[in-house]
C-alpha cells in the first residue's frame, strides 16, 4: 500500500470503515490499520495475555496421561476439569497471529480433556474426580461448536473429524440430559447455543428444536416488575418476603451473553428484544469502574468484582448488541479496563486486591473469560461498526430506585453510589447481605469504599471451583451492627425480616432501617429480641449512619463493623480516636464518629476476602448503647 493511501485511510476513520468499504479495500484488510476500534483493541490484548498465561503453565511431560496438555494451576495445585475449553480461545490465537503454538496448546489441552474428564455418554466431568457434574457439558459444547464453525481449516482432517463426533455425543448428552428442571436455570437456558450451533453444524434438527424449546423457557423466568432473570437457587421459588431468587453475575455472565448468541444465531427477534430489554435492567448494578454489583445476589458467594469465578463473561454479548444501542458496548468496554486491571504476568486475577494480597491467581479465570472475548472478536463483522462512547445507566441515575422484586435499593447521590438491600433469598449455606445493610458504597472519584462479602461461616460447597483464603483473621466486610454473646455474633446484616423505609429529604436520601440482631443461623438472640434502628443519609458531602440499639442484654458487647476497601499501600492515618483518614490516589476519605475507632489485627494489615476479590481495613466501632452513636463517611482535600 503506498503512502498516499495510508494517508487516505487514516482520515477517513470509522465513517468509511462503517460503510463497508475504503478506496476499494475491503474492510477486514483494514482490521490492524490505525483506527481499529479501542475496545477489539483491549480484547485482542487481554485474550494473548490469558493465553499466554495458560502455556506458561501447561503440561509437557508426554510420559504422563494424566497431566500431559492440561494447565497446572498456580493457586489451586491441580488442574481444572474445564481446561479442555481453552481450545477454542487458543484457536483463535493460532489464526489471529499464524503463531502455531496456540494450535498445538489448543489440541493439546483438548486431548488432556478426552482422556481425563470425557464420558462415554458424551458428557465431560466437572472435575477430574473433586466433581463428577456432568452439565457443565453445555459449555464444553459451545466452545466446541465455535472452534469447528470458525477455525476447522487450522485442523488437519482426522481432527477435524475426531472433533465433529465429540461435538454430536456432547449435544446428545446434552439432548437427553438437560431439561427444564435442570439444576439452577442457568443450565437450561444456557443449553440453547450449543443445542442450536451444534445442530447447524452437524444437520441436525433435533438438536436446534430442543434448543429453542429450551431458550423459549425464559419467558416464565423473567421477574414481573424489573425483567431480572431469576432462578439462581434450587428450588427456584421466591422467598418468603416475595422476592425473586437473582444473582447478577452469574446472569450477566452466563445466562444473557448465551441466550444474546442463540437469539443471534437462530435470528429470533422475540427474543433479542427480551434479552435486550433484560440487560438494561441488569446494567443498573454496573460502577463506572466497570464492576459488577452483586452484593444481593443469591449466588454471591463466587462473585468476584469482574463477574462471577466460573463463568464466561459479558464482553460477547455486550458487545455483539452494541449495534443496537451504544451502551451495550460502553459496558463491556468498561468491565474489561477493570478485568485488565486484574491481569497481572498473564493471569487474571480473582478481583482488584488479590495481586496486593500476595494472592495466587487461578487459571480457571483465565480459561473462561478468553471464551468470551474469543467469540466476540471472531465475528469479524465488529470490527466495522465505531464504536460510540456512551454513559452507563448508575451514573446518570435517580438519586434513589427501588427493586421491589429483589428487596434492593440503589442510591445516586452527587458522585455516591450505593445498594442496599433486605433481600432474603440465600442460596443454601451461601448468604450474602440482608438486613437492611449498605451492601456496596462507591465513590466516583474514590472507586469501591464498602462491600459485602463471603461469610467467615461459610463452608465451600465447591472447592474445586473456588480458592481458599489462607489468613488467620476472616472477616465479613458488610457494614453491621453486631453484638456478641458468649463468642457467637448476632449482625443486624442476618435479619431477613428487616424493613427499609425512605424519609424525604431535600437534596439527598435518607433510608430508615428497623430490624433485630441475629444469629448467622437466623435465631434470635438467647435473651430475646435485640432490635436495632439504622438511619442512612446520604448528601454531596458523604454518607451519615446514625444507629440505636434495644433490649440488648447485659453481657452482650457491641460494635459497629465498618472495613473500608483498600488495598495495602494505602495509607492510614488515625487523628483520634474518633477521626481517621484513609489516603487514596484521587484524595482523602475522612471517618468521624462518636464511638471509638479500632483496627483489628490482621496479616499485612488488611483484611481479605475472596468475594469479591478485595483487601480491607478491618475497621470496627465501639457502639454506645446509652446513646445514639453516629459515624460519617466523608471526602477531604
Amino acid at each position: 500500500m503506498n503512502d498516499s493511501r495510508r494517508i487516505f485511510i487514516k482520515k477517513a476513520g470509522l465513517g468509511a470503515l462503517a460503510a463497508g468499504f475504503v478506496s476499494g479495500i475491503p474492510c477486514e484488510l483494514l482490521a490492524s490499520s490505525p483506527v481499529e476500534r479501542a475496545d477489539l483493541v483491549l480484547y485482542n490484548r487481554l485474550l494473548k495475555d490469558w493465553c499466554d498465561g495458560m502455556i506458561s503453565v501447561q503440561s509437557q511431560d508426554k510420559n504422563s496421561p494424566e497431566t500431559y496438555g492440561g494447565f497446572m494451576c498456580p493457586a489451586c495445585g491441580f488442574i481444572h476439569g474445564r481446561s479442555h475449553e481453552a481450545a477454542f480461545p487458543l484457536l483463535y490465537m493460532a489464526n489471529h497471529t499464524g503463531n502455531d503454538k496456540y494450535r498445538k496448546a489448543a489440541i493439546n489441552v483438548f486431548n488432556w480433556g478426552e482422556k481425563n474428564v470425557s464420558q462415554q455418554d458424551g458428557s465431560w466431568f466437572n472435575d477430574v474426580t473433586a466433581n463428577t457434574w456432568k452439565g457443565i457439558t453445555i459449555f464444553g459444547a459451545a466452545g466446541l461448536g465455535e472452534s469447528l464453525k470458525y477455525y476447522s481449516h487450522l485442523l488437519d482432517n482426522d481432527t477435524r473429524q475426531q472433533w465433529t463426533l465429540r461435538l454430536r455425543k456432547a449435544c446428545d448428552f446434552i439432548y437427553g440430559f438437560i431439561k427444564a428442571d435442570t439444576s439452577n436455570v442457568n443450565y437450561p437456558l444456557c443449553a440453547s447455543y450449543p443445542l442450536v450451533l451444534g445442530g447447524k453444524l452437524l444437520k441436525e434438527q433435533r438438536f436446534i428444536d430442543k434448543g429453542r424449546e429450551l431458550a423459549a423457557l425464559v419467558y416464565d423466568y423473567l421477574s414481573p416488575v424489573s425483567s431480572f432473570i431469576y432462578g439462581e437457587l434450587k428450588p427456584r421459588t421466591r422467598s418468603s418476603r416475595g422476592f425473586w431468587p437473582v444473582d447478577l453475575s452469574y446472569n450477566v455472565e452466563e445466562t444473557l451473553p448465551t441466550l444474546t448468541l442463540y437469539a443471534l444465531e437462530i435470528q429470533d427477534k422475540k427474543m433479542l428484544d427480551t434479552v435486550m430489554n433484560s440487560w438494561k435492567t441488569h446494567l443498573e448494578f454496573m460502577l463506572s469502574d466497570g464492576g459488577w454489583d452483586d452484593s444481593f445476589g443469591t449466588r454471591n458467594h463466587k462473585w468476584t468484582y469482574w463477574g462471577s469465578r466460573n463463568s464466561d463473561g459479558c464482553q460477547a454479548g455486550l458487545t455483539l448488541l452494541g449495534k443496537y444501542d451504544p451502551v451495550f458496548s460502553e459496558a463491556a468496554y468498561r468491565n474489561a479496563q477493570m478485568l485488565d486491571k486484574c491481569t497481572n504476568n498473564g493471569f487474571l486475577y480473582g478481583g482488584p486486591g488479590y495481586v496486593s494480597h500476595g494472592v495466587k491467581p487461578c487459571v480457571h479465570h483465565n480459561f473462561a473469560h478468553a471464551k468470551s472475548l474469543a467469540t466476540l472478536l471472531s465475528e469479524k463483522v465488529i470490527a466495522n461498526k465505531p464504536f460510540v462512547r456512551s454513559a452507563l445507566p448508575r451514573e446518570n441515575g435517580a438519586a434513589l430506585k427501588e427493586f421491589k422484586d429483589i428487596g434492593t435499593y440503589l442510591v445516586s447521590v452527587g458522585k455516591w453510589r450505593a445498594t442496599v438491600t433486605s433481600n432474603d433469598t440465600e442460596y443454601l449455606v451461601s448468604p450474602h447481605a440482608s438486613g437492611g445493610s449498605i451492601s456496596l458504597l462507591y465513590h466516583e472519584n474514590m472507586g469501591l469504599i464498602l462491600t459485602d462479602s463471603l461469610f467467615p461461616e461459610l463452608k465451600h460447597r465447591e472447592r474445586s471451583n473456588m480458592q481458599g483464603n489462607e489468613d488467620k483473621l476472616q472477616l465479613l466486610l458488610t457494614p453491621r451492627l453486631e453484638m456478641v454473646i458468649n463468642g457467637i455474633p448476632y449482625r443486624s446484616s442476618r435479619d431477613v425480616n428487616a424493613l427499609i423505609t425512605s424519609e424525604p429529604i431535600k437534596k439527598g436520601v435518607h433510608l430508615k432501617i428497623n430490624g433485630k440482631l441475629v444469629s448467622h443461623d437466623l435465631k434470635d438472640t438467647p435473651a430475646g429480641a435485640a432490635e436495632f434502628e439504622m438511619d442512612y443519609l446520604f448528601t454531596d458531602a458523604g454518607v451519615e449512619i446514625r444507629s440505636i440499639a434495644k433490649n440488648i442484654p447485659g453481657n452482650g458487647e457491641l460494635s459497629f463493623y465498618l472495613p473500608l476497601v483498600s488495598p495495602a499501600d494505602e495509607v492510614v492515618s488515625v487523628i483520634s480516636p474518633q477521626r481517621m483518614l484513609l489516603k487514596k490516589a484521587n484524595g482523602k476519605l475522612k471517618i468521624t464518629t462518636s464511638g471509638t475507632l479500632n483496627i483489628l489485627s490482621s496479616d499485612k494489615n488488611r483484611v481479605f476476602s475472596q468475594s469479591p476479590g478485595v483487601e480491607a481495613i478491618p475497621l470496627t466501632i465501639d457502639w454506645d448503647i446509652k446513646r445514639s452513636p453516629e459515624l460519617m463517611i466523608s471526602i477531604t482535600s
